[in-house]
Formats: structure tokens, C-alpha cells, sequence
């Protein structure tokens, strides 16, 4: 463990040394409109993976670029100093959601105001994601990782990675652990560990009523209106969303930023429970006639359905689609399409990998993790478990409040810096951390969480619990 500890410390410096021209390298991907799913937009898609590769070859033993049919995945193996050990996976990715309205900068023209740097991709995911990079070229300046790294960055994570399950598929040594940081902090300067996800379906439903849309005074009464048809299914859906059973809650509250973040009217109730093991619909976008006066001709609505993170969406789907096309007048057409769906997300982690989190946490940031639920999904950390048999360690190191997917979203260069540090240590301590058989640490199986390692309130628990850390003990 000390010749871990010294190469960590080595790796550690090394990464420091790069984080100046890490941050300008940052600015310019960013400026890389990557976003995912639109077609007007691929080539910059492919551009962005470009970059990275580019800057992967400074390091990495070999790189490879798999093209697929939604963006570009690059996979990037980082010799390790024992590959006869399982290889630790690293997951990020480099597509970014549409730019929106309402920006104070211009998302792809990053803009650097004291130590914050504001654009679209800052946080979620390039920012997070280089952090990780950085760290595994500081230890590849000093002789490598402890053992393997396999560096995966997908191009279309934010539409849901159609493309990944094939290119993981070609990754064929053991892997022992996977990293990934695509979250939040779970407060300012306290890195989070996301130990479940919601599962997710979206849907768009169209009521279509056919012919033109006519004058509301002549017509109104007489003509079907696509809108309250439509308002209609999507009450019944919202019904069958409503009555699925919750999940147990699985670790730390954070009701009050959820308040504080969403900066609207929120319902009364226990947030948390509604927004990470309770079933929620949204609808995310709602269309009918442009028209003022005329009854439109169509409406359409694009829902966004969380489920709690144990339940399978092939279950619930069936139900979805019947609530939606019941009860809607047989002379009107409803079209239901699905979009991506994806199982939710439970970590079981054993001990010794929590314990490899809360020391990366301490080195970088001075704090250990709190595990969180999450309300969010992200499929590819279903696809990452079933490829590898682990369940993915979801590092949170992003702001807490980083405005990722809306306007004016950024990266705290502080908190970069700590994040690097904080990959270091990741990368040294998970891989090496001796599992139940005397192998590398396992993502899953091991004891599973117990009140020790939850840090969840109790003061006198939690101050010996970090003592040990702080002494080296687990």
C-alpha cells in the first residue's frame, strides 16, 4: 500500500502540471458543438472526437474509434504497471445537449468570470470528463496506472447511447471496476456517490383529427379538438404513473436543494421521494396550432416518464400505451411512438470500494462522498454493468448547482482541480483496493452499504469513520 501511496502522490504532481494547459484544451472543446441527434451537428460530433483522440495518443498505449450509426465512440487503453491485473474502466462522454434560449454567454464561445467557466458541455460532460483524462496522463508520466485503464467516451450519451453496448462488446480483457463522472457534487465542495437511478421511457403522442384547421366560432362544438383529446390521454397516463409502487429510499436527502435548484412553484410532499424512488411524468413538450382563433388540426406531446429505479419499463410501457390511446374518439387517429427506454440503476458496493471513494473524496476535496439517489437516468450506466458485471461507480464532481441542460451552465476551475485530484487517487486506490479473493476491488458484491459508510447524520459515527480513512484504516 505505500508504494501505492507514493505513486499516487508522483501521479498526483504530474497531473497538477497539466492543469493550466488542461484548462485551455477545455475552452476549446467546448467550443466544439458536439450535440448529439441532430444532423446538422454530426460533423461537429466527429470533430469533438477528433479532438480528444488526439490528445488521448499524448498517453495511451492504443486508440480506437468506433463509428456507429448515432456518433463516434472512442475507447483508449492506458498501459498499466501490472496488466496482468483486471484493467479499471473509465466512462464519459463528449456530446451535449441543444443549447436552448436564455444564455448569458454564448454556449459555444466559452466566457472564463473569476473562476468559473461558463458553455455548454462545461460540467456535463467534457469538464468531468477531462478531469478523469488528466488524471490518467499524470499517471502515465510516472509509469503508468496500477494497472490498466480502458478510457470510454461516447458521442451519443445524451440521446440515449444507441451505439455503446457494440462498442464495449470489443473490450475483451477483465475489467475489475468503472468509473464514471456524469453528476453533481451533492452540496458545494462534497463530492456526491450516486447509488440509484430512476429508470426512464419516453414517448411522443399525437391526436390527430385530419382536414385543416377551421374558424373556432363556425366549428367549435361540432369539430373534434385535438387538444383536450390529447389532455385527456395524458391524464390517464399520468393515473397509471401515479399508482406504481415506490422503492425503499436508498441513501442521502437533498429535498432542500431540489427546492432551491428548481427556482419555481414545486409540490408539497417529501421531494425526495419524488423525485428518486417515486414514478413522475413530465411533458416536456406540447404542441398544437399556431393559429389564434382555429381549432388545430393536431397536438402532440413528448413525455418524459422516471420510474422508481428497481422497476422494469418493459413492464410498465403496455399500460402507458393503452392509458394513452383509450377513450379517444374512434374518428380521431392517435400515434404513439417510443423513444429510448432504459432500466434503472441500484449499486450494491462492497466496502473496500467505498472506502477507495471516500479517500479519492478526502485527497481532493477534504471531504468524503455522500451517497445520493438520483431522479436522473443515464442508460449507458445499465449497459456498463451488464458488459462488465460491475456496478459502475458514479462519481459526482460536477457544481452542484452546474445548470447542466439549461442556459448558462459551468465548471468551477477550483473544483476542477480538485476533481483531477481526486481521479488520481481514484484511479490508484480502486484498482488497487484487494477484493474479497485478494483481487482488484469489485463494483458490486462485498458488504453492501451499512450505516458506517452512509454519512448520513450521525456525527460521532461519521468523525470515526473518516478518522480511520484519515489513518488508513477501512
Amino acid at each position: 500500500m505505500a508504494a501505492v501511496a507514493t505513486g499516487t502522490a508522483a501521479a498526483a504532481r504530474a497531473a497538477a502540471d497539466l492543469v493550466p494547459e488542461a484548462e485551455e484544451w477545455l475552452a476549446r472543446w467546448i467550443a466544439i458543438p458536439s450535440v448529439s441527434g441532430s444532423p446538422q451537428h454530426a460533423a461537429a460530433v466527429e470533430s469533438a472526437a477528433r479532438f480528444v483522440v488526439a490528445r488521448l495518443r499524448r498517453f495511451a498505449a492504443a486508440v480506437e474509434v468506433v463509428p456507429t450509426s448515432s456518433g463516434p465512440i472512442v475507447l483508449a487503453r492506458v498501459a498499466g504497471r501490472d496488466p496482468s491485473r483486471p484493467a479499471v474502466v473509465g466512462y464519459g462522454h463528449l456530446d451535449v445537449r441543444p443549447a436552448g434560449t436564455g444564455w448569458h454567454t454564448p454556449p459555444f464561445n466559452p466566457v472564463r468570470r473569476g473562476r468559473l467557466l461558463f458553455g455548454r458541455g462545461a460540467s456535463d460532460d467534457k469538464g468531468q470528463l477531462l478531469a478523469h483524462l488528466v488524471a490518467v496522463e499524470g499517471w502515465a508520466a510516472v509509469g503508468g496506472p496500477p494497472t490498466d485503464v480502458v478510457l470510454v467516451i461516447d458521442g451519443a450519451e445524451e440521446i440515449g447511447s444507441p451505439g455503446l453496448a457494440g462498442a464495449l462488446s470489443r473490450i475483451r480483457q477483465p475489467i475489475g471496476a468503472v468509473v464514471l463522472s456524469d453528476t453533481r457534487q451533492a452540496r458545494p465542495r462534497t463530492p456526491s456517490l450516486t447509488v440509484s437511478q430512476r429508470g426512464v421511457i419516453t414517448l411522443s403522442v399525437t391526436v390527430d383529427t385530419a382536414g385543416p384547421a377551421v374558424h373556432a366560432g363556425r366549428f367549435g362544438g361540432a369539430v373534434l379538438d385535438p387538444s383536450l383529446l390529447l389532455a385527456g390521454a395524458l391524464a390517464r397516463a399520468e393515473r397509471v404513473v401515479a399508482r406504481l409502487p415506490a422503492d425503499p429510499a436508498y441513501a442521502a436527502g437533498q429535498g432542500a436543494a431540489i427546492r432551491r435548484a428548481a427556482s419555481r412553484a414545486v409540490r408539497e410532499g417529501d421531494l425526495d421521494a419524488l423525485t428518486t424512488t417515486r414514478a413522475s411524468l413530465a411533458v416536456t413538450t406540447l404542441r398544437a396550432g399556431g393559429a389564434p382563433g382555429a381549432v388545430p388540426r393536431a397536438a402532440t406531446a413528448v413525455l418524459d416518464v422516471r420510474l422508481p429505479p428497481s422497476m422494469r419499463p418493459e413492464t410498465v410501457l403496455p399500460a402507458l400505451v393503452r392509458a394513452l390511446r383509450a377513450g379517444v374518439e374512434p374518428t380521431a387517429r392517435v400515434s404513439v411512438s417510443r423513444g429510448h427506454l432504459a432500466r434503472g440503476f441500484v449499486a450494491q458496493h462492497g466496502a473496500r470500494t467505498l472506502s477507495a471513494v471516500h479517500r479519492a473524496c478526502l485527497a481532493g476535496f477534504g471531504q468524503p462522498a455522500i451517497l445520493v439517489s438520483s431522479g436522473g437516468s443515464i442508460p449507458a450506466v445499465g449497459m456498463l454493468q451488464q458488459a462488465f458485471g460491475h456496478a459502475p461507480v458514479l462519481l459526482g464532481l460536477g457544481p452542484a448547482d452546474d445548470r447542466a441542460h439549461g442556459p448558462d451552465e459551468y465548471l468551477d476551475l477550483e473544483d476542477f482541480v480538485r476533481s483531477v485530484r481526486t481521479a488520481v487517487s481514484i484511479y490508484g486506490n480502486i484498482a488497487c483496493a484487494p477484493g474479497p479473493h485478494g483481487s482488484c476491488a469489485r463494483g458490486t458484491g462485498g458488504t453492501r452499504h451499512d450505516a458506517r459508510h452512509l454519512l448520513l447524520g450521525d456525527a460521532e459515527r461519521d468523525r470515526a469513520y473518516l478518522r480511520g480513512l484519515r489513518n488508513g484504516h477501512d
